[in-house]
């Protein structure tokens, strides 16, 4: 094994910072859910680990080719949430996504007593007994 100078042991250690500190730009614990309303009705559900407000804008000027709200601008915040934990905004995140319009109205209205009506329901279509 080569020997390392006496210098390279001397060296400071480098701190890193991460980029969102450096930018000067808030950073926020754990992560925010949101809901986009877009051009032709349809909603959008994200995640964001920075703030809300800077994704809405990334989503308004079209800065992320290929998402879903891409074609389908102006978009509206509907509604967002924060969870301290990042692994609870992914799970709500991933769940609201598998959630049918009206959930996700009743959701954002904070009308549970209808989301647990809705998901007794079932799917459209599918009525239970």
């Amino acid at each position: 094994m080569p020997r390392r100078s006496p210098c390279y042991r001397n060296r400071p250690k480098r701190r890193t910072v991460p980029n969102h500190i450096r930018a000067g730009t808030r950073s926020l614990s754990g992560a925010s859910i949101y809901i986009l309303r877009c051009v032709d009705g349809s909603y959008y559900t994200g995640i964001r680990r920075r703030s809300v407000e800077e994704r809405l804008s990334e989503h308004m000027q079209g800065l992320i080719p290929g998402c879903y709200t891409d074609a389908r601008r102006p978009v509206k915040l509907m509604f967002s949430e924060h969870y301290e934990r990042i692994d609870e905004a992914i799970a709500t995140e991933r769940r609201i996504k598998g959630w049918s319009r009206a959930k996700k109205e009743a959701y954002m209205r904070g009308d549970f007593p209808a989301l647990v009506e809705l998901a007794q329901r079932g799917p459209k279509g599918n009525g239970r007994r």
